[in-house]
């Protein structure tokens, strides 16, 4: 029995023999597998290092060698370089290579690296760095001996450091070296001064007389980190072969192992629920656009999300510690303190409200803000959580829509007022045109001593000064009859300067700054007359007493972006007259009102307020637009836009001379369904002399034109008529006889004419009322066949 149990006790000591032998065997080949790597990974570390310089090193000497030399002498051969001039040493590539590899070092010294020793080594050097010492000069002899070597690996051992050392031949004479290396008689004489000694010369065709020696350090501590590693491991195996040796021990750890992979689960089960709880805050907080923030109770940023670089401009870091309200709008500031203060004293669970933010770059953003408190365990508030959503574009919209609702007020205000002062202005002008034409014919039967000459004089003055103000109202509503022309709006001015200087008087300097190569437009010179009077007018009387007004004239082209902030403007090209002064200015007030008519600044009596009324109007009329900026105490510009004009630019504008009333004895048919109007204009026509007949509808004149046993040379007929209307009615007439010709008159505004097709290019028209004078010359100018 105890012979058994001894063999028992042998078999055990002999199998735990055997498994300690293993582990040790194990440990011996894992310890030398990695002492190779290791190795090798060194090795191949030194010899990158050493290809790396090598390369970097043949890069600098091709450089010099194939682009840099040949440059340099082609340029001396070209006589661009003095013949004794010697290259310095900054063309040397050798002194590059060398100036790199101190760098080189410089930086593994920084970087806790060892250096690497380099020498470009020379038996023959000028330069007493290069000097190759003993073992350098064996090898420079052994690459002369052997041609077809190519490169000589070593590892040595320096200074009891191992390196691994590689050399290469270098500089093999050929004929272009013998130009400064051969005789020192033959070498440039800059070469000669700078080497005294004979170092450099006297050298062989076809011989190798320098080489590129490199050391790179092989570090021994890794031989130690190999056989550390190596000592690991035989340990490790060791213990793995006693653990099969204790078979209670591995149960236990069997058993242990269980729990603790249930323990792992569940830790894993954990993390990867607060992994999927990071992720959601994440896309929560820091995926929305919102601003979120939490702030202590001092106001200073505890937390802000990401946000915070749009709206604030810094970074969430940047912004922590700073106080929240700082980055309030100053105009919003105390408002919104206070109002979170009343929220803090009263009983409602959020705080809302509207504010501006404003960025360290100035940058300004709508915020709507929602803010709940955060209160401890005992209800004691700690700080504040708040989300802020980017409301800029919404309220951008709204104030654009209010502002575009705005426009559009004002330009229905002044279509109304346009409307109405359309609406009176055909009876009006018909009354004008009696009025004028008795007054005339009263003052033809009168002599100017006679008392009655100055009564009926007042009247005829007060009549013209009526249609002037009428004409004023049709050009404020855009329904004055123009007739454009091509016009250089350079000549238009330039022919009103003398006028307009003595229309503001002595005491203000007028100047005149006129823009080459102006665009043509297309208008009615009598309406840029008219906007020019009122303009400088307007601003001789802003000038106290000694002051400037300053007209210019300038092609511009108005994009999208000009649209956008006047929706009534037309984006193209423009040409653009200015008028500014140094007077008073104006208010913001004052400047919502200035085109409406009849508003005025001026005292009782000075003034119609119809003058900048009849600019708007007469710059809508020709499709143009204006433009005001002004500021109290330094001045008014007003600038008028009207679109170039693209077409042929034949037309020339005038200007009309004063025309006697001509006479006349042809026979004119005249048709007017206002009695007073036609027995008015009978009067005057029969006072030049014409033969007149009279028709007080289309249907009469149809009829006394048909019984007329002579010619009838003119046709004079109202627009407007009932039965039929004055261009149907010259069709006809103008069917019996093709060669009458035809005058329009008309008080109705002009977009009434024009739907009647009477204001076409080439119609002859005259626009009530009219005196004596203008009908005469009309008339002449029609039957001489002068007129268009």
């Amino acid at each position: 029995m105890a012979e058994n149990i001894e063999n028992i006790k042998q078999i055990k000591k002999q199998r735990w023999l055997k498994m300690v032998m293993f582990s040790l065997l194990a440990a011996v080949i894992v310890s030398g597998s990695v002492y190779y790597a290791i190795s090798s990974y060194v090795m191949s570390e030194a010899e990158e290092n050493i290809q790396n310089i090598l390369q970097s090193n043949r890069a600098v000497h091709q450089y010099i060698q194939q682009i840099m030399h040949p440059t340099f002498f082609r340029d001396r051969n070209k006589g661009k370089v003095p013949q004794d001039y010697y290259t310095p040493e900054i063309f040397s590539s050798s002194f590059i290579v060398r100036v790199m590899h101190n760098f080189h070092n410089k930086e593994r010294v920084k970087l806790g690296l060892p250096e690497v020793y380099y020498k470009l080594a020379s038996d023959n050097p000028r330069n007493p760095l290069n000097k190759a010492d003993e073992f350098e000069m064996g090898l420079i002899r052994m690459f002369n001996e052997q041609r077809d070597m190519k490169q000589f690996r070593k590892i040595v051992t320096v200074d009891g450091k191992d390196y691994l050392y590689y050399a290469i031949p270098f500089l093999e004479t050929s004929n272009a070296c013998i130009r400064c290396h051969g005789k020192r008689s033959d070498a440039p004489v800059g070469l000669q001064r700078i080497y005294s000694g004979s170092g450099g010369f006297n050298e062989l065709t076809g011989r190798i007389r320098a080489i590129e020696s490199i050391r790179a350090p092989i570090v021994k501590e890794k031989y130690s980190l190999a056989i550390t590693g190596s000592s690991i491991a035989v340990f490790a195996v060791v213990g793995l072969g006693m653990f099969f040796f204790n078979r209670k021990l591995r149960y236990d750890v069997s058993e242990r192992t269980v729990d603790l992979e249930h323990e792992i689960k569940e830790r894993v089960n954990t993390e990867r629920e607060l992994v999927v709880s990071r992720r959601l805050y994440q896309n929560l907080v820091e995926g929305t656009p919102d601003l979120i923030t939490r702030v202590d109770t001092e106001g200073r940023l505890v937390f802000v999300n990401h946000a915070a670089l749009n709206i604030f401009g810094l970074s969430p870091e940047e912004c922590i510690g700073r106080l929240v309200f700082d980055f309030i709008h100053p105009e919003d500031r105390e408002v919104t303190i206070k109002a979170f203060q009343d929220w803090l004293n009263g009983s409602k669970e959020s705080f809302t409200f509207e504010n501006r933010q404003v960025g360290i770059l100035g940058q300004e953003h709508f915020m709507s803000w929602s803010i709940r408190s955060e209160k401890d365990e005992n209800g004691i508030v700690q700080g504040f959580a708040g989300t802020a959503h980017d409301i800029t574009n919404r309220k951008r919209a709204e104030e654009e829509k209010i502002k575009l609702e705005s426009q559009l007020q004002q330009a229905q205000k002044m279509e109304s007022v346009g409307r109405l002062a359309g609406g009176v202005a055909h009876d009006f002008n018909n009354l004008l045109t009696v009025i004028l034409g008795g007054a005339h014919l009263a003052l033809s039967e009168l002599e100017p001593g006679q008392p009655l000459y100055e009564y009926v004089t007042l009247i005829q003055n007060a009549g013209e000064k009526s249609a002037v103000l009428t004409q004023q109202l049709l050009a404020f509503a855009r329904k004055q009859t123009i007739e454009p022309k091509v016009l250089d709006l350079n000549e238009i001015v330039s022919g009103m300067i003398k006028m307009l200087q003595r229309l503001i008087g002595e005491n203000t300097q007028l100047t005149w700054q006129p823009a080459n190569n102006l665009w043509p437009v297309k208008a009615d010179p009598s309406q840029i007359d008219q906007i020019l009077a009122n303009l400088c007018v307007n601003a001789r009387d802003s000038i106290t007493d000694i002051g400037a007004i300053t007209i210019q004239t300038g092609n511009n082209v108005v994009d999208e972006g000009y649209n956008i902030e006047h929706a009534d403007v037309i984006p193209g090209e423009y040409v653009h007259i200015s008028v500014c002064d140094n007077g008073c200015g104006m208010d913001k007030e004052t400047m919502a009102h200035i085109f409406e008519p009849f508003f005025t600044t001026k005292g009782a009596g000075e003034g119609t307020g119809l003058g900048l009324a009849t600019v708007y109007g007469a710059a809508k009329q020709n499709n143009g637009f204006v433009n005001v900026y002004s500021e109290l105490g330094i001045g008014t510009t007003f600038t008028i836009y009207l679109p170039r004009y693209v077409g042929n630019a034949d037309q020339k504008s005038a200007k009309g001379q004063a025309q006697p009333a001509p006479r006349g004895l042809e026979t004119i048919l005249l048709v007017e369904d206002e009695a007073a109007i036609l027995n008015m204009v009978k009067l005057l026509l029969t006072k030049q002399g014409y033969t007149v007949l009279a028709a007080n509808t289309p249907g009469e004149a149809t009829r006394l034109a048909s019984e007329q046993s002579g010619k009838i040379d003119l046709l004079i007929t109202d627009v407007v008529m009932p039965e039929m209307n004055g261009k149907d009615l010259a069709h006809n007439l103008m069917s019996l006889n093709s060669k009458l010709k035809c005058l329009f008159m008309s008080g109705y505004t002009a977009d009434v004419i024009a739907h009647h097709g009477v204001l076409e290019e080439g119609m002859h028209f005259i626009h009530k009322p009219f005196a004596l004078p203008d009908l005469a010359v009309k008339v002449r100018k029609v039957l001489d066949g002068k007129y268009p």
